[in-house]
Order: structure tokens, then sequence, then C-alpha cells
């Protein structure tokens, strides 16, 4: 429901916090008082078109802001979390309109689009007068009202699974069919494909093989100059290094005679002689197997160009390139499975059309069944509140499936005798069709749970009993959904669990508005205000 609304510098308020209970609240006031510009200002939380000629004379910007607290499982809490907002004790919407900058929108402090607070709040709250925001007169919306009223919704899951799985085969069917021409080119290229992968033979490692053979191949000239010159140093030259320390062990070996203390060094000594007489048969080894092989490199090189193309063609790696070739393989087998595939998703196709056909028939029945009997409900709702009408629930078919089956379910009226029924949307009068809303939403409550329910000029050319009516209906609806109705009838007034009053004054030459939660005398005053000051003793105790 609507805990509380902040609004700054928006029409002729400069600074506003109003706070609401659940059940039945009222706003009262004279006419301009102000009444309708705290609609105004919820118009924008719930995402209405804003307009800089909204913003208070003298200020940059103005800031609507209201707090939702709803439970943790409604539809809008649950789409907010898909997007990555989560919510926990409450939905803060605040939006923002600035003279010279682009308006913001946040939810909980999270920057979103116009088109994402356009999907939560039609769960949130819904607004009957003088505004377009009323969800009750979407098509989309009344089909989903008959179907809950009447109890189908599980039925009708049932045809939207359904509809849902003959969308997938049909889907898989088309891009099994699809164009011959394009299938059998697709099947050449996958067998040219396949028989160019294989054709190559390739192995997972052996272009890191090759690509080491191809350096050492490839250097062989400097390979052979400079291993000759390290082994010449080493071993095989006059003044070899292992030359002169072979020469220096001689030495050592004469003077351990005279002191005994040079035998460590001596077997040190020896110890790197032998490793670098070790070292020395390896380069000569290495030396004697270096390749001047032209014709391997060149084999070489063409292997790797070979292996680089189908790169290109088919992955990064080798790896790659035989993970595209077993797809290839996999999808040319579906091509050449094609035939009997398609006959089978044919036939099951067609028993899924055959079931589908015979639920939505059921449906459609069972829905015309609930139509009829609301129908009579709405019509004795709108008698009891001064309203001759004629409510019609139109269901037609044209041809087309969907998730919800093959009807159109839209709700019709006539307020005249005589009149063709018409669209809720094309009624004119607010007052007229917020009565209208109020009947369907007394008879549809269950079925709808929209936490917030907001009724502007309800009371619009009525009085009396039908006043007493209607505000005992509304006092009904506020038991399943949170009423907030602006009214001028003390009739309806009365019955509120919370009042307030919205006044309007002058301050520093410019209007301004107030409001003010109202009990006791403060209220059986502001009632005796709308009685025009006749104590009517029987109504005034209904505010004790």
């Amino acid at each position: 429901m609507l805990k509380e609304i902040r609004i700054s510098n928006f029409a002729i308020i400069a600074h506003l916090r109003a706070t609401f209970t659940s059940g039945f609240n009222v706003l009262t006031g004279e006419t301009g008082a102000g009444k309708s510009i705290l609609v105004d200002a919820l118009g924008l939380v719930i995402g209405e078109k804003a307009s800089v000629e909204m913003i208070k004379t003298g200020a940059d910007e103005t800031v609507v802001e209201a707090l939702f607290e709803i439970p943790s499982d409604s539809p809008a809490i649950i789409r907010l979390n898909e997007k990555g907002i989560n919510i926990n004790d409450g939905i803060i919407i605040r939006r923002i309109i600035n003279r010279t900058e682009k308006g913001r929108i946040y939810i909980n402090d999270n920057l979103v689009s116009l088109r994402t607070l356009s999907e939560i709040t039609p769960e949130l709250v819904d607004i009957h007068g003088q505004h377009e925001h009323q969800s009750l007169l979407s098509s989309d919306k009344q089909i989903d009202l008959l179907d809950s009223y009447g109890a189908l919704l599980a039925a009708r899951k049932e045809i939207s699974s359904l509809f849902s799985k003959l969308n997938q085969m049909q889907r898989e069917l088309a891009l099994l069919e699809g164009n011959e021409r394009e299938r059998a080119q697709r099947e050449d290229m996958l067998k040219f494909q396949i028989t160019e992968i294989d054709g190559a033979n390739l192995k997972v490692d052996e272009e890191k093989t090759l690509e080491y053979e191809r350096l050492i191949l490839s250097n062989a000239a400097k390979l052979s100059s400079v291993i000759l010159d390290s082994y010449s140093k080493l071993y095989s030259s006059d003044c070899s290094i292992i030359s002169n320390i072979d020469a220096i062990i001689h030495n050592l070996k004469e003077l351990i005679a005279i002191d005994n203390t040079l035998k460590d060094t001596l077997r040190d000594i020896e110890t790197s002689s032998t490793m670098l007489h070790d070292s020395a048969y390896f380069l000569r080894d290495y030396m004697e197997r270096i390749e001047f092989n032209p014709e391997k490199l060149e084999q070489i090189e063409e292997r790797l160009d070979q292996i680089s193309r189908l790169k290109r063609k088919y992955g990064d790696t080798i790896a790659d390139i035989l993970s595209y070739r077993e797809k290839a393989k996999n999808e040319l087998l579906s091509i050449e499975r094609g035939t009997e595939k398609i006959s089978a998703l044919r036939n099951e196709i067609r028993e899924a059309e055959d079931a589908y056909r015979a639920l939505t028939d059921d449906l459609s029945r069972k829905r015309a069944v609930a139509a009829k009997e609301i129908e009579g409900k709405i019509e004795e709702e709108l008698n009891a509140l001064s309203m001759k009408a004629k409510f019609t629930i139109k269901i037609t078919q044209d041809g087309s499936w969907g998730y919800k089956g093959i009807d159109r379910v839209e709700f019709l009226i006539s307020t005249n005798p005589g009149e063709e029924p018409k669209s809720l949307s094309k009624i004119a009068s607010g007052g007229e069709l917020s009565r209208i809303m109020l009947a369907l939403r007394s008879i549809l409550a269950e079925a709808d749970r929209i936490p917030t329910i907001i009724f502007d000029e309800i009371d619009a050319g009525i009085g009396g009993d039908t006043a007493n009516i209607v505000g005992k209906r509304l006092k009904f609806l506020s038991s399943r959904a949170q009423v907030l109705c602006i009214t001028h009838l003390p009739q309806i007034a009365s019955l509120a669990d919370t009042h307030i009053a919205v006044r309007k004054g002058i301050e520093g030459k410019r209007a301004i508005v107030r409001i003010k939660n109202l009990a006791g005398e403060e209220r059986k005053r502001e009632i005796e205000r709308m009685l025009g000051g006749k104590d009517f003793a029987d109504l005034l105790g209904k505010t004790e």
C-alpha cells in the first residue's frame, strides 16, 4: 500500500508530506484547494508524462517521492529483483523534473528508465478519474480479471504451457524445413569442411612440435658455428679450458705431497673437470645431430601454413578445429535425418494443435458462463450507484492463438438507453467512469490484487442515497485493498478510516497548499463544513 508521499515544488505546492494508512483514506477540501494536485503528483510517480510546466514558479526542479509497502511476493518486487534491484523494507520511487536537465527516476536509489517504472507501477496503484492510468481499461487486464473471477487461471496455465511448446516445435520445424536449396548448400558445405579437416590429419600438440623444429632448422648454420666454437674453446684446441684444468690438476697432485691441505681443492677441481668433459661430449654429439635440410624446413613451413589456414576458418587452435569438425558432423547427421524428423515433428504439432483447440474451446465456453455472471452483478452494482447502464463482456475470436487462448475480451458499457455499448476507454465522464470502476472493483475484488486504488471525482453528479451507497462500496473495497478517495460528499468522508484535509492559502503573495490529518473535533468541523453547516446528528455520530 501507499504509506507516504513527499512533494517539493510541484505546481502550487512548495513542500508537502502526506501519510496514509491501510483501509479507507479520504481527502477533502474546498474546490480548487489542491486535492487533485496530489493525485497529479502521484501520477508522476507511477509513470505518467512529465512537463516542466509542473515545476513551481521560481524553482529549478520538482521532486516527488512515494513509499510503497507491499508483500515480498508482489509481482513488482519480483520484477525489480530480476533487474538487480533488491527490495527489503518497501519500494521508494523518486522522480525529478528539471527545467534544464533530463528528468531522472530512482527506485530505492537505483537510477531506472521510465519503461522500468511503467512496468512495475501497475502492480502498485491504480488511479480512476480524470487520468489515463487505469489498468481496468486494458483488454489484457480484463481477460485476466475474467479468468481470475471464473477460477480459470489453472486451465489457462495449461494452455499457456501448450502454446509455448507449440511455438518451440514450429520454430524447430521451420528450421528443419527451411529452403531446400539452402539445406542442400549447407549439406555440401559441411561435407567439404569435414573432408578438409579430416584430410589434414591434425594432432592436438603437433603445432608446438613443428614450430620448434622450424626454429632449429632455420637456425642450423648459427647453431653449428656457435657450438663448434664453444666445443673448441672447451675441449679440442691446444689451449682449451679442459687442457688448462688438467694441467692444474697435475700440478696440485705434486703439491699435495708437500701440503696435504690442498687435497679438498684438488677434489673440487677434479669434479669440475669431470662435468666439463661431460659438457664437451654433449656439445660434440649435439653438433653431429645438427641437420642442414632445406627440404624438411620447407615441408614444415607448408604444414604450419596449412594449419594456419584451417585456424582462420574453424578456430583459434587445433583443438578448436577438431571441435568444429564434431559439430559439423552432428549438424550433417541432423540434416541427413531431417526428413524423418520433420515427419515425426509434424505429427507432434498436429496432436498439440488438436489438444490446444480442445482446451481453448472449453475455456471459451467457461469464459462465456463467467462473463454472464459478472454482467448481471455489475449491472446490479451500477443500478445501486444510480447508473441505469447496460454492461456487456464481449468475447470474440479473430483466429489468432495466444498464451491466454483464442479469445479477445473487452468490457463494454452503455450508460444511456438506446446507445450501443462502447469500450470503457471511451467513457467521457470522469465521475461516471470512476463509478463504473468502483462497481467493477467491488465485484472483482477477489480477482484483482492491486494494493492501492485511488478514486478522483467519483462523487461527481451524485448525492443522497446514492452517495451513501458509493461510500459503503468504497468502505467494502477498502477491506480488500487500500482506497484513497477525493470527495466533496460528507456521506463518503464520514466512513473513512483516515481523513486528510487539504487547504489552500496565501503566503508571501503566493498560493500554497497545506494538508492535515483530522480526528475528533477537527474532523467533525470538516464534515459540518461539507454539510454546509447543517447539523446531521446521525451522520456526525459515525465519526465518533
